[in-house]
């Protein structure tokens, strides 16, 4: 049978759409091996090296360790770590793109499911985060599939199963799949209402078939994940201190700042999807497309989240946005019904553009620098040690202090007790990153510090600067500066120190020349000096210059 012409149109359109995609997913693997780092890639990649030592105490949210144990194989620089798993991340992110075509090809045409993936990854937050080493995109896929399911006409048991199963997956993930029950339970009810009240308890039946897989699903992984602990943190308090740090609804500044930016960034894709809002709602109006319309609008309904959720970060976005994009494939089926194929290619075409702009702005945060600076930190450091940094950055190593991020420095702040001190002595730190403004030690006074909402109390801030001196860069080794009116100095860091001065210093009575080394203990020495001179750690001096831009750009 000779094609039609309307069949021969609609083959190109949709090969048009295709290209689009694959030319977006060459931006997305552009990123994976240029873009910077975040610093939660770089933590959990730590929870990784965390559990292979049996140093891993929190069992929520850390069962991820089991998939990526192998990248402690791939290289000695973390970087690299990180690169190989966002290359497994590629792959969860095309079942992510399945899962969502799928998904609106049950409310919408072939070509708007297409166009509803396309407008997934063109947003921009989705495009740079979307493919991270984080739990949320495990987990989106994990729920989108189970959506997908669930959204079909009809939802057998073992259809019910299956999602169940893939929601106590996601749930094993990451908690915040919470945010996608809402949707999913809506989905079920409505595609099982109908005129007889024996379909709404048919969808009833599927909803608590489908809670009880899931509740199964995520005990089974947890216990097995549980298992694998030698001493395991209650997940209790775990719970308990995650919805204090992150559900905070009166607290919406994180919002504000980043939908900012996101509007900016998105202008066209934002109004393309209050373009497909709007058909849901004309939709309503009509008996025959009334089911098409509600199941639109319960996947929306995570959106409805950022309402209580504190932690909206541009990585929330890939997460929560994949079953909202579906809507985007509604305005495609009504622009190109309205206006004609022209004008619904271009707006594929804004979606391209979109992602070209953010791969063009953030390949100018490459992860070279970070892959500079952890070659560095492994030659002067060829043997494992504890260090001090905000961001778990050097992984493979037993970091010591809080992680600072937001949510890290509200629970150390609350507490409010200074632990640098301590950690010190007990963990011996041979070095300090500075790769975040926390530990800017040369630019923050213990008060400026303690003054900031999230900066270190006085107390460690000035235990820092007494203790660790600038090596290179953001490299801080441990060190002290000795005054003339000085007549002991105080080692918290033992091992092998070199004099810079440009005279003898007398410690313990033994005179020390300028350049000379000397081992010291942990301990209190008496010390004469004629100048102010510095006792510094004995590394091997870099070869490279150090990063002139900060190791992190930011979102």
């Amino acid at each position: 049978m000779p094609i039609q012409p309307a069949q021969t149109g609609s083959f190109k359109v949709r090969t048009a759409l295709v290209l689009m995609l694959f030319s977006v997913a060459i931006m997305r693997l552009v990123l994976t091996f240029l873009h910077e780092a975040n610093w939660d890639e770089y933590l959990n990649l730590a929870m990784i090296y965390d559990h292979q030592r049996g140093e891993l105490r929190e069992i929520l949210q850390t069962g991820f360790v089991h998939l990526f144990g192998w990248v402690t194989w791939v290289s000695h620089n973390e970087a690299d770590q990180v690169i190989a798993a966002r290359i497994v991340y590629l792959g969860v992110g095309l079942i992510t793109s399945a899962a969502i075509w799928k998904t609106a090809r049950s409310l919408v045409s072939a070509e708007g499911a297409f166009f509803a993936v396309l407008c997934y990854w063109g947003f921009s937050f989705n495009l740079v985060h979307g493919v991270s080493l984080r739990t949320d995109p495990l987990a989106a896929s994990a729920m989108m599939c189970a959506l997908c399911l669930a959204i079909s006409p009809s939802l057998s048991i073992r259809r019910a199963v299956a999602a169940g199963i893939l929601v106590g997956l996601a749930g094993f993930f990451t908690i915040k799949a919470i945010f996608y029950v809402p949707a999913l339970v809506a989905v079920v009810l409505i595609r099982s209402a109908g005129n007889e009240a024996a379909s709404m308890m048919k969808g009833v039946v599927a909803v608590v078939i489908v809670g009880v897989a899931a509740l199964l699903s995520f005990a089974g992984l947890s216990l097995g994940h549980a298992a694998t602990f030698s001493d395991a943190a209650s997940p209790f308090e775990f719970v308990g201190r995650t919805a204090d740090s992150t559900l905070a609804p009166q607290n919406h500044l994180v919002l504000i700042t980043y939908l900012r930016a996101a509007l900016y960034q998105n202008v066209v894709l934002v109004a393309l999807w209050l373009v497909g809002l709007f058909g849901l709602v004309m939709r309503l109006r009509n008996r025959e497309s009334r089911t098409q319309g509600l199941l639109g609008l319960a996947l929306v309904m995570p959106l409805l989240s950022f309402l209580i959720y504190r932690d909206t970060y541009p990585y929330y976005y890939p997460f929560i946005l994949a079953p909202v994009m579906v809507i985007t494939g509604f305005a495609w089926d009504d622009i190109r019904r309205r206006y004609g194929v022209i004008i619904a290619m271009t707006a594929g075409a804004a979606a391209c553009i979109s992602a070209l702009l953010a791969t063009v702005e953030q390949v100018q945060k490459p992860i070279e620098r970070q892959h500079m600076t952890l070659e560095v930190i492994h030659r002067l450091f060829p043997d494992q040690t504890s260090y001090i940094d905000g961001r778990s950055m050097v992984s493979s190593f037993s970091k010591r202090g809080p992680f600072m991020s937001t949510w890290g420095m509200t629970d150390y702040r609350r507490d409010g007790v200074p632990v640098m001190g301590e950690l010190i002595e007990r963990h011996q730190p041979k070095f300090l990153l500075a790769n975040t403004w926390h530990l800017q030690l040369d630019r923050l006074s213990p008060a400026q510090s303690e003054a900031l909402e999230f900066g270190l109390l006085s107390a460690d801030m000035q235990t820092l600067r007494d203790n660790y001196m600038r090596y290179w860069g953001p490299l801080y080794v441990p060190g002290k500066t000795i005054k003339v009116e000085d007549n002991s100095v105080q080692i918290l860091v033992s091992g092998t120190y070199r004099l810079i001065a440009d005279a003898p210093v007398f410690i313990e009575g033994k005179p020390l020349m300028p350049g000379s080394e000397i081992a010291l203990d942990a301990a209190e020495y008496n010390v004469s000096a004629t100048t102010t001179s510095k006792l510094i750690l004995s590394v091997e001096a870099p070869r490279e210059p150090p990063p002139e831009k900060l190791l992190f750009g930011g979102f």
